[in-house]
């Protein structure tokens, strides 16, 4: 058994504790009581991990508020121009690292001498004092200056968890003179915030219209008991198709019109604000799978990567803009008195009209996808005339990446994804993966 203990950190000059680490493994296989099973389970080993670290991603002085100098104010009887200073945004003086703590246990196993093997880790990350940047609302008086804007402050905003499995697994074998290797991965992670700083605090962010930010609804959520991104929106049921529905939904929305997106009143209070809103997926998939072929055969080589996910979410921002102009193929398709059974809500005029509304589960899409990620195939050259001139292997190949993506997301491209949370699921015209198809040689002297 082999223990392992370590850790301390510093900020700068000023000290945060200390931050334990410890890992633990026992490889069974070792021990006598193992000894019948050597021929077929060659390694058998138990992994254990705890582990605290602090995050250092506070930039200089967040803590403290900037002053701006040279800022003209306009001052006495009569109108001057005088020179002087403001604080344009907000920070959090309580502001302190966040602490990450983790939890492992894993099992490695190898099988008739490293022929296969198999990796399995459960594990537990709990974020203590999550830091994440937080948009001020326009009445905080959150200032531009010099053209930068100061409406995000630093804070620490709660508790997050994380639980999850990862499954990895190889197996080679040689099928006279081909030789084939397969290697896979299976990764399943729940993400859950478990709490805010404030009991009952809800944070919405995440704008999905980069054009018309000002007109936008926020469409994500931290909210506790959610994951991380969640999208908290009005539930849409169809259209509004007869006169019958209209009658009934103007008791809701006065100036609703047939053919327009009928919301949900999910409290039936007969008002529709931020209480109807409902959960509606998130961007974390509900797993994630990887798949691997390697083979050689004489002086060939190939091989292939699969990639996929599912069960997240995606918003489709560009989908929202082109139906706010009125430019989506969709529309071609609306409700009107010609076509009085679709869903598609007919193009009104003006720019936020409940039809092309931001916080709406109308454009939530499934991102489901499997992507062929990688293929590859070779031919290596070897013979003497290469030799005497000192080329020990010279191969030529042709590869494509990114060549085949399987999925119903109507997007340009399902992989989308940010290092904010709240934009994690928002495809906002994202430039897609590019597909590259290549050939090459290479030469090795």
């Amino acid at each position: 058994m082999v223990v392992r203990r370590d850790g301390s950190s510093n900020f700068g000059n000023q000290k945060y504790g200390t931050f334990p680490s410890i890992s633990a493994g026992w490889t069974f296989s070792n021990e006598p009581f193992f000894k019948n099973l050597k021929n077929t389970i060659s390694l058998a080993k138990l992994r254990l991990g705890y582990g605290t670290t602090g995050s250092d991603r506070i930039p200089p002085y967040s803590y403290s508020p900037i002053v701006i100098a040279n800022v003209d104010y306009i001052l006495g009887e009569q109108p001057n121009l005088i020179s002087g200073m403001t604080q344009p945004g907000y920070v959090d003086p309580n502001l302190k690292w966040e602490t990450n703590i983790s939890k492992n246990i894993g099992l490695d196993f190898k099988f008739k001498g490293g022929k296969a093997g198999l990796e399995i880790d459960l594990y537990e990350q709990n974020k203590k004092d999550m830091l994440l940047a937080i948009t001020t609302p326009i009445s905080a008086g959150s200032t531009p200056v010099n053209g930068e804007t100061y409406d995000r402050f630093l804070t620490n905003i709660g508790d997050l968890r994380n639980r999850g499995v990862e499954v990895s697994a190889h197996y080679n074998h040689k099928f006279g003179p081909v030789g084939l290797k397969f290697s896979g991965n299976f990764t399943k992670n729940k993400n859950t915030v478990v709490s805010l700083s404030r009991e009952g605090e809800i944070i919405f962010d995440g704008y999905p219209n980069i054009i018309r930010v000002d007109q936008n609804e926020p469409v994500a959520v931290l909210e506790a008991g959610l994951p991380v991104g969640a999208f908290k929106v009005y539930q849409t049921d169809g259209t509004i198709k007869t006169d019958q529905e209209l009658e009934i939904y103007q008791l809701l929305d006065p100036n609703a019109q047939k053919g327009d997106l009928r919301y949900v009143d999910t409290d039936g209070n007969g008002v529709l604000n931020n209480k109807d809103k409902v959960y509606k997926g998130s961007y974390q998939p509900d797993f994630e799978i990887g798949f691997n072929v390697d083979a050689n055969y004489k002086n060939f080589d190939f091989s292939v990567q699969f990639y996929g996910v599912s069960g997240n979410t995606i918003y489709n921002g560009q989908k929202q803009y082109a139906y706010s102009t009125k430019r989506h193929r969709d529309l071609v398709n609306s409700w009107s008195d010609e076509n009085p059974t679709s869903n598609i809500p007919t193009p009104r005029s003006g720019i936020e009209h409940p039809n092309v509304n931001t916080a709406t589960d109308y454009f939530l899409e499934d991102g489901s996808f499997l992507r062929l990620r990688n293929i590859i195939l070779g031919y290596s050259l070897q013979n003497n005339l290469l030799d005497k001139i000192g080329i020990e292997n010279f191969r030529v190949y042709i590869n494509a990446q990114n060549a085949i993506t399987w999925t119903n997301y109507s997007g340009f491209d399902p992989e989308v994804g940010s290092s904010n949370p709240f934009n994690g699921g928002l495809d906002r015209g994202n430039y897609p993966v590019t597909a590259t198809y290549s050939a090459g040689v290479s030469i090795t002297f």
